[in-house]
């Protein structure tokens, strides 16, 4: 089984819209201490509580902390805001049973990886070719790191032959390597017709 939460950045912003909670890292850094202390304390008893009913294979924990130009925060700043709750919140998951914990971000996060790594996260996903992340090249620097997403969703509706060179060059290597589940970088886009989909879909198979 599959569950998800939002995380100490992502959940914040939500809360808060995006400029200020960039600015409270600065202006009001208690406040969003006292928020994160918040939101641990919601969160540990709800895993708790649902890892005595199901087992849960895989947590991914909702960020969107980077964009096409790179994380939003430093890593200092993640050590020092952010790096505590997530150093708890997956030792209780693991605790629970949980088998892997996942962060989900868009954007370029290459910089954040070591710090992700260092609090007890598992794997990344859905490495998003448009933010210049590639899977090859996270593979070759953390080779034992868990990897989903990774397929260029703008080749599924792309030239012809476009998604076949995208998987065959760039996807299937990785999957052969292992610890990779291939799947498009974010949700199916807008002027990918079914039958595009559905082409995709079949040279997947091929490969897998």
């Amino acid at each position: 089984m599959r569950s998800w939460c939002s995380g100490f950045f992502g959940g914040l912003r939500e809360l808060l819209g995006p400029e200020p909670h960039l600015l409270n890292f600065y202006d009001q850094p208690d406040l969003l201490r006292a928020m994160c202390d918040d939101w641990l304390a919601f969160q540990i008893p709800m895993i708790e509580l649902a890892t005595q009913e199901v087992e849960i294979d895989l947590f991914t924990i909702g960020e969107d902390i980077a964009y096409r130009n790179g994380a939003m925060i430093s890593p200092a700043q993640f050590r020092d805001f952010l790096a505590p709750y997530y150093r708890r919140l997956v030792q209780v998951l693991k605790g629970c049973g949980v088998h892997q914990v996942f962060l989900d971000t868009d954007g370029d996060f290459v910089e954040l990886i070591p710090e992700y790594l260092a609090v007890g996260f598992d794997g990344f996903q859905p490495v998003e070719t448009q933010a210049g992340m590639d899977v090859r090249d996270l593979r070759r620097a953390y080779p034992r790191v868990g990897l989903m997403g990774g397929v260029d969703k703008r080749q599924v509706y792309g030239p012809p032959g476009a998604i076949e060179r995208d998987l065959h060059e760039r996807i299937a290597p990785v999957v052969r390597q292992g610890g990779y589940i291939p799947a498009l970088d974010h949700s199916v886009p807008r002027e990918a017709s079914v039958e595009q989909y559905r082409h995709y879909l079949q040279v997947l198979k091929t490969i897998l």
